[in-house]
């Protein structure tokens, strides 16, 4: 279903709002009255497009998630994967989105944001590298994939946190250099 201009506006507003709120209060101090202040519309408006701050949380989520899963979608051939362009689309698409990726990852955020953003690179990935494999190399996978979205999970947060970024190009190369060659691929010779 095709959403008009002023809905999509309204939402826009809205989601701009509650990502400039989320930086300075917990998810559960931000009222509708503040959220309404802030995007410049009336209580009228919100609720016809939200039952409340938690759903429209969830369908800014919704989208974000919705967005990345079509990013990653090329890149389903992990054995042949060019792991550099990944982790470009994905510091490319951090950057897009970075207010709201600092929102939900800073000191207000929400914990089910990262553990709902982990949860779908894990079904994504793990769902194509694990066809036929057995119990054992399944767990394996498993405890792979953990220790290497932690890691970018961290990664990512610091880099959004650093005063001085390190350009996309370089986060990729470091991030790729990393996950596929390991700790001694960085260290000088």
């Amino acid at each position: 279903m095709k959403q008009d201009r002023r809905t999509r506006r309204t939402k826009k507003l809205l989601t701009e709002a509650f990502i400039e709120l989320l930086s300075d209060k917990k998810l559960n101090e931000i009222t509708i009255k503040d959220l309404c202040e802030k995007a410049d519309i009336n209580r009228g408006t919100f609720y016809l497009h939200y039952q409340d701050i938690y759903a429209l949380k969830q369908q800014i989520q919704t989208d974000l998630y919705e967005e990345l899963a079509n990013l990653i979608n090329p890149f389903t051939k992990v054995k042949t994967i060019n792991s550099y362009e990944l982790f470009y689309t994905l510091f490319t698409f951090t950057t897009k989105n970075e207010a709201l990726f600092q929102a939900f990852l800073g000191p207000n955020g929400d914990i089910s944001f990262l553990t709902d953003l982990k949860t779908l690179f894990k079904d994504y990935y793990l769902s194509i590298l694990l066809q036929g494999d057995t119990r054992n190399t399944t767990q394996n996978l498993e405890y792979a994939y953990d220790f290497i979205s932690a890691g970018f999970t961290g990664l990512v947060s610091s880099w959004l946190e650093s005063e001085n970024p390190t350009s996309i190009e370089e986060m990729a190369r470091l991030t790729s250099r990393m996950v596929f060659d390991g700790l001694p691929a960085l260290l000088p010779e």
